[in-house]
């Protein structure tokens, strides 16, 4: 299964303990982090290889921060990931978002195309507990396939 968390650079610390927390869950858990050291090339167009990289996640976590809206990249890749939802017909549960305070899960995605869709934050146990479970079932399902 491969993970994408996208995040400012400003929350590094944060994604890069998401994904090393992911990663130990499983070794069928792939994580692409920007921020991991190594995880794009030297030499690599950093644009293309994300966007490849969005292609081929199973699951798209946007970590969203204030300094995540302040980030003009960060919007496009939520936009690409948005857009590809549609596209390519992915399920409804590509995109599950996770929100760091001050900003609050009911108002995170307001006023956007993501409205609807519930948003989870890092700092709420259940909806962690919510998104392990989930990955859980996932993870069947794509061996299933």
């Amino acid at each position: 299964m491969k993970i994408f968390i996208s995040h400012s650079f400003k929350d590094k610390s944060i994604a890069l303990l998401l994904a090393n927390f992911l990663e130990n869950i499983s070794p069928d858990i792939d994580v692409f982090c920007s921020s991991i050291q190594g995880s794009i090339m030297v030499g690599k167009d950093y644009v293309d290889f994300i966007i490849l990289s969005l292609k081929c996640s199973d699951i798209f976590i946007p970590i969203l921060s204030e300094n995540y809206f302040d980030s003009k990249f960060c919007m496009i890749e939520l936009g690409f990931a948005y857009s590809y939802l549609y596209l390519h017909n992915k399920s409804d549960e590509y995109i599950l978002p996770f929100a760091i305070p001050p900003v609050k899960k009911f108002a995170a995605l307001s006023h956007s195309p993501l409205q609807n869709l519930q948003v989870g934050e890092l700092c709420d146990k259940n909806d962690v507990h919510g998104f392990l479970n989930y990955l859980r079932e996932k993870k069947c399902q794509i061996r299933r396939e």
